[in-house]
């Protein structure tokens, strides 16, 4: 199973709710329930794993009061107009982050692009994927500003 955990929650609370869940049916079942902490016991074992990779925590949370987050702000409203309104939200995807945790607590996943510029509609994660040149050219435009205000902003 994929779990994408909450942010308040941990690898531990997931491990303890299959625990919870699975003891019961093990005891009815008689049979030893293995990991997470437990040890079989029983005329059969059943074992709880994680497989395929190391189980990731949630990634930590940005903080909006952070300057960074005025900074991208601020090239947002400078890139796509004044009357932009700029809201935090919670992306639970956890990918690439893990790499940049020991870089910088301010994580901000974002990316500047409208799809509502393809009167088509813009498929993302699709066989046909696609967007807007129009969008690409924003895209262009957000990232020489973001690049030039931090720059200014660093010295």
């Amino acid at each position: 199973m994929n779990h994408r955990i909450a942010v308040e929650e941990s690898v531990r609370t997931v491990k303890d709710y299959y625990v919870r869940h699975l003891s019961p049916l093990a005891k009815q079942w008689n049979f030893g329930l293995q990991g997470f902490g437990q040890k079989a016991s029983g005329n059969f074992k059943a074992t709880i794993t994680v497989a395929g990779h190391d189980a990731l925590e949630p990634s930590p949370t940005s903080n909006t009061e952070d300057e960074r987050f005025d900074w991208l702000t601020g090239t947002i409203r400078g890139v796509f107009g004044k009357d932009v309104v700029v809201a935090p939200v919670l992306l639970t995807g956890n990918t690439d982050t893990k790499f940049y945790w020991k870089l910088s607590s301010q994580i901000y996943r974002w990316s500047p692009w409208r799809a509502s510029l393809d009167p088509r509609g813009t498929m993302m994660h699709t066989v046909d994927e696609r967007m807007p040149v129009e969008g690409l050219l924003e895209m262009v435009r957000f990232y020489r500003e973001f690049i030039r205000v931090v720059d200014e902003k660093r010295r």
